[in-house]
């Protein structure tokens, strides 16, 4: 979830269009619509990061000029956010300084360099995770503002978390923007960001991206190079799904990370004894919610805030 939400240059108006229409978004119909719509998300985003929040690391004197309504109408200024230049990431910098952001999930320890980038760049940094965890000392350290501990199991947890931060903004901290950079965490924080109306990807790109069957659906509607695959519900549906995709094929799971359960399987016989293995292998595994993998013992629950990694797999044509 990016923090700034870049938009592609008016050059790529056909491109854009292919892309966001293999993921479920609406095409733009015109060049001179894609000019409105690039200007409108400019102009949104920077609407975005205006923040009255008491928690400021650091003056930040030139950031309010660049909010002004008349910099925000001065395209060329506008458009030297979408540049790799110095004064292009001093724009940048100085509209992160003092903008209140919520992380959901803050993930696991090697993540602390991120934040503690973003303390040294004015950011104030608000994370919603699970009770106990790792980052909660980070508020004592002075590398976040605030920690704020729930159940991220709870079935309720994407209500639970607007209801946060709506109580933020009403507390006087009005957050520019949520965000996450853990994986298992991204469809809920788009969610959120719907939600309270914030810069962010929209939560069925997201799901499209995330299940790898849906992702090959789409990409073969927009008549993009594709390859063959088939759906898994159960163990009926190999032989079926050998015939289309043929050997070598991979086997995968839909969701997942890290390359848990891909595997290349060469015959009819191998795929039965993968598929097997692999299911009972997913059964039983899960994310601890400081990011390693474990399995569950012989009726053993899953613990509060884990992620469970079992889904639903699918057979894919090998592409060497």
């Amino acid at each position: 979830m990016a923090f700034v939400v870049g938009t592609p240059t008016r050059s790529s108006y056909g491109s854009y269009n292919k892309i966001v229409g293999s993921i479920g978004m609406s095409p733009v119909a015109s060049p001179h619509m894609f000019n409105q719509y690039l200007h409108s998300m400019e102009e949104s985003a920077l609407a975005g990061f205006k923040s009255s929040s008491p928690h400021v690391r650091k003056p930040t004197p030139d950031r309010d000029s660049i909010l002004d309504p008349a910099f925000v109408k001065r395209k060329s200024k506008m458009d030297q956010l979408h540049h790799a230049t110095e004064a292009a990431q001093s724009l940048r910098l100085t509209l992160c300084a003092g903008s209140n952001v919520v992380i959901i999930n803050a993930g696991y320890k090697g993540k602390r360099f991120i934040y503690e980038k973003a303390r040294n760049m004015g950011v104030n940094i608000y994370i919603i995770d699970n009770a106990g965890s790792w980052s909660e000392a980070l508020v004592d350290e002075g590398v976040i503002v605030k920690f704020i501990g729930v159940n991220m199991n709870d079935p309720d947890i994407e209500d639970q978390i607007v209801k946060i931060i709506n109580d933020m903004n009403d507390k006087d901290i009005a957050v520019d923007g949520v965000m996450t950079f853990w994986e298992t965490a991204v469809p809920l924080a788009a969610r959120i960001a719907l939600k309270l109306h914030l810069p962010g990807n929209p939560p069925s790109a997201i799901d499209a991206a995330k299940n790898k069957h849906k992702t090959r659906e789409m990409m073969s509607k927009a008549r993009l190079p594709t390859p063959r695959n088939s759906l898994l519900t159960s163990e009926s549906d190999l032989l079926e799904a050998a015939k289309h995709v043929g050997f070598p094929a991979v086997l995968k799971p839909i969701e997942g990370l890290l390359s848990i359960g891909v595997v290349r399987v060469d015959t009819e016989t191998h795929l039965n004894k993968v598929f097997k293995d692999v299911t009972q292998q997913m059964d039983g595994m899960y994310m601890t919610k400081d990011g390693a993998m474990a399995s569950l013992a012989p009726g053993e629950s899953l613990p509060p805030g884990t992620h469970p990694l079992k889904c639903k797999l699918m057979l894919e044509e090998y592409l060497d």
